[in-house]
Parts: structure tokens; sequence; C-alpha cells
């Protein structure tokens, strides 16, 4: 117990006498200064360039749409607004396949994926047969009224049956130009006929602008045709 003691006052008196003599840092303290031109070359550089950018509100538009999907997360967190969604879906899409149908039958192939309404439009093409066809008066007649797509569906149906005279090809009603493309054997006369499909196509079902050098481009290809076949 007495060495306890001992060593206690011991420590004790150490750590009077280290408060009575404090140590002093003897280093020298060097000020330091930012310096100009790198302060200067932080504020040229965009990287640092931090700019606060005010939150545009929300148009009426935006609004109204934040507000219907807000809706319709509503609707669709319960499982009766789940089933009233899906039933309306489900009668939209039988809507719109009715629609559809009713449409195609009313249509014929031709203004189903061409374009109506144009003036040149007015040669009637349902159920044509290229052996009534008087094929020299109506490309006369459609080249006096300026109709050039007119002209070359003329042009490429007298193809057709140019070919079929030939026995190149079974002309039929029902076929399109790919079933008459791989009937043709010769890769001379299937080239031929392939750019004038390529032209037809483009003059009628694409609705161009056809001018009168596009009918020219058919007429050379007809004239050529009837070279091989």
């Amino acid at each position: 117990m007495r060495y306890l003691l001992f060593i206690f006052f011991i420590c004790s008196s150490i750590t009077a006498l280290a408060e009575r003599n404090p140590a002093y840092d003897s280093n020298t303290i060097v000020l330091r200064h930012f310096s100009a031109t790198s302060i200067n070359a932080y504020k040229e550089n965009k990287t640092f360039a931090y700019k606060v950018e005010t939150l545009e509100q929300p148009s009426l538009w935006d609004r109204f749409w934040l507000w219907f999907w807000q809706k319709i997360d509503e609707l669709m967190s319960t499982e009766r607004g789940k089933n009233t969604v899906y039933t309306v879906l489900i009668i939209f899409g039988i809507a719109a396949l009715v629609f559809l149908v009713v449409k195609i039958n009313k249509m014929s192939k031709t203004n189903l994926f061409g374009k109506g309404g144009r003036d040149s439009m007015k040669y009637v093409v349902e159920e044509e047969n290229i052996n009534t066809i008087n094929f020299e008066a109506e490309i006369l007649k459609a080249l006096q009224d300026s109709n050039y797509r007119v002209a070359i569906r003329l042009l490429y149906l007298q193809s057709l049956k140019l070919l079929s005279d030939k026995e190149i090809i079974v002309w039929q009603p029902e076929k399109t130009n790919s079933d008459y493309t791989r009937e043709i054997q010769s890769p001379a006369v299937k080239n031929i006929f392939i750019s004038l499909t390529n032209i037809f196509e483009y003059a009628w079902y694409g609705d161009a602008d056809v001018k009168n050098d596009g009918y020219e481009r058919m007429r050379e290809k007809f004239i050529e045709i009837k070279k091989y076949a």
C-alpha cells in the first residue's frame, strides 16, 4: 500500500511540474496565400462552373397528364379497378377490329394500299380484265389528261398481257406481282419485269407525284421486255 501511494505521489509531482513549465513549439510559422492565377484558372474552368437552375413550373398539359396517370395508378391499385381497365381495353380492341374488318370489306385491294381522292384515280381498277382493255386508247387518254400514274398502271397491265399471251406467265386476277415474278423462267425477262414492277408499285401504291419522265422510264422497260418476250 505504501508503494502505491509513493508511485501516485511521484506521478502527481511530475504532472504538476509539467504544467508549471509548458513546452513551446520553436518551429517557424510560414503563412501561405492563395494564388490569384490559380483562382482565375478555376473560375474559367467550366467543370467548376456550378449554376443553380430554377425548376420550371409544369404546364397545364403536363399537370393534366400527371393527374391522369395518378388516377390510373389509383385505379390499378385495386382488383376491381384492374378488371375495369381490362374490360375497357377489350371493348376498344373489339371495336377497332370490327372497324378494320368493315373498312376492308368496303375497299378493294388497290384502294386499301393506295391513297384515294386524287384526280388521277378516276380510272376504275376493280375486277380488271387485261384481255378486254383497249390499252392504246386508254393510255393515250391518260396521257392527254396528264394522268401519268394511270398511264403507268395501264402499261404494266399491258406487260402482263404480253407475258400471258407468250405463255410466260398464267394471268389470274387474284395473283400478285410476286407470283408472276416466280413464274418467269428467263433471267433476262425476270430482271426486266422486276424493274417494271418496282416502277409500277412506286408510282401506284406509293401514291407518288409521277411526272412524264416516270412514264418514259416505264415505257422504255416495256419496249425492252417486248424484245425478250
